[in-house]
């Protein structure tokens, strides 16, 4: 008689020995279980408003390229309209398309006076001339005022890119940013 009352209903087993009917909620409970998991961890990981930088990673700020240092991180927010704004400690550093520019001196002057007009900042000095690993030429110049650090510009062809590194005026940032933001300012390039 036992046999006669399960001769009517069969089930079919699936390669994990589950039924074909308890498959499909155990697949939405798995899904759901993720999701809880997952998106928590996004949002914790976006929440603040920045990205980690993996190392190696190329950035781009319009057309110009650069490679961030991979204990920086990415302010999502700022980082928009061909910018890139990276955070280090106190530190913040800038990399944002300059435009056509007929030479470094220009260029420089002209990412000079964009920068003082907020007021906050006073490019001083004579600016030196430097070279990017690509063999770029660039000038750079100190930052002073309500917060310090340096003006770098790099120009190639009549297009140019500043990076500006901005800091608390005291304490000054680690050095060790400071060497971190020459290597972001020397990998700048500005494609043929």
């Amino acid at each position: 008689m036992s046999g006669g009352s399960m001769a009517g209903h069969t089930r079919r087993r699936t390669g994990f020995g589950l039924d074909k009917e308890g498959r499909g909620a155990t697949l939405a409970v798995a899904g759901i279980m993720a999701g809880v998991v997952l998106i928590p961890t996004l949002l914790n990981a976006t929440a603040d408003g920045y990205a980690p930088v993996r190392a190696g990673e190329r950035f781009t700020a319009g057309a110009f390229r650069f490679e961030p240092e991979p204990s920086w991180r990415m302010d999502v927010m700022r980082s928009m309209n061909g910018q890139s704004v990276l955070v280090g400690g106190s530190a913040t550093y800038t990399v944002r398309p300059l435009g056509r520019a007929g030479s470094p001196h220009a260029a420089y002057l002209l990412a000079a006076r964009r920068l003082e007009e907020g007021g906050l900042a006073r490019v001083s000095g004579v600016p030196r001339p430097f070279r990017t690993r690509a063999g770029q030429a660039g000038l750079t110049g100190e930052i002073t005022g309500a917060v310090e650090g340096r003006l770098s510009v790099v120009h190639h062809r009549g297009r140019a890119v500043a990076a500006v590194l901005i800091a608390p005026p005291r304490p000054l940032p680690d050095p060790g940013l400071l060497r971190q933001a020459e290597r972001m300012t020397a990998s700048l390039e500005v494609p043929p």
